[in-house]
């Protein structure tokens, strides 16, 4: 349909947006890199169409050209904040430098986009071992879940709580906290049963909570409903997801085999993430 479609609709960049979007998925980056920029290009202050395209060079690990879109948005006169923030998370996620990160979101302290900046803040503070900062960044946003790195899975409150509380040494309030998380993600799997994401984050609660047998058949029950080979994008996060269980279960061995695949293809497992995110190793 998309072939079909294309001929006629030369000057249609929701069209070009809706074909990059699923030939990204389906792991064409050339054809979706191109889209992308013709869509970019049909319109400019599209957040879709920068978005998308930055996204694809950051999934790549193409970082200096997502920084690039930014910039190119941002001198055409669009100045908001959420636009600051993502230019400065490519910085961070290519470089490790979080500066810039922090400059955004201390100049914007109430931005708040899907809730995407209070995991970054939450993060912030863990970094700098301020883990009564982070607690009370998390358990001051009114919200009730958030997103975090890929912007399209909604993370209950109580995962960030059990991730500073685990940082922190303090297992007893890290199981409490997981332990509420898991019975969020129950509540999913309810309305929808095989949905990959959410299994392959139930996963890594389990882990969490010790279960390592039981977390193990979980996340490679999510590769099987996802696998790399029907979709790039969300197959790449469940995988990580795997490593993440072998990561907390303290088999290092298979986390760093899981790994060396992620940083073969794209996904958001980049320098930066690995260097100085609490959930990696």
């Amino acid at each position: 349909p998309i072939l079909i479609a294309r001929p006629g609709l030369p000057n249609s960049s929701p069209f070009f947006i809706l074909s990059g979007y699923i030939t990204r998925r389906r792991n064409h980056f050339a054809d979706a890199e191109r889209d992308f920029s013709t869509a970019f290009a049909l319109d400019p202050r599209n957040p879709n169409a920068y978005n998308l395209l930055a996204d694809t060079y950051v999934l790549q690990r193409r970082f200096p050209e997502a920084v690039h879109v930014y910039e190119n948005v941002l001198s055409a006169g669009e100045q908001a904040p959420i636009v600051q923030f993502r230019r400065a998370s490519c910085i961070q996620s290519g470089t490790g430098d979080t500066g810039p990160l922090r400059d955004i979101l201390t100049k914007y302290p109430d931005m708040e986009f899907a809730g995407g900046q209070t995991p970054a803040r939450a993060w912030m503070a863990m970094l700098d071992g301020n883990y009564a900062e982070a607690e009370h960044v998390v358990n001051a946003s009114p919200r009730q879940d958030f997103q975090d790195i890929d912007f399209s899975f909604y993370y209950p409150k109580s995962w960030y709580q059990a991730m500073i509380a685990r940082a922190k040494g303090d297992s007893a309030r890290a199981t409490v906290a997981f332990r509420e998380c898991r019975e969020i993600l129950a509540q999913r799997l309810l309305v929808k049963p095989e949905h990959a994401r959410t299994i392959a984050v139930l996963a890594q609660v389990d882990a969490g909570l010790g279960q390592k047998d039981l977390a193990i058949r979980e996340a490679r029950h999510a590769i099987d409903l996802m696998p790399i080979s029907k979709d790039i994008y969300d197959g790449a996060l469940v995988l990580e997801g795997l490593a993440q269980v072998y990561t907390w279960s303290g088999d290092r061995d298979h986390a760093i085999e899981v790994l060396q695949k992620l940083v073969n293809m794209p996904g958001y497992t980049n320098y930066g993430r690995l260097k100085l995110h609490p959930l990696d190793p």
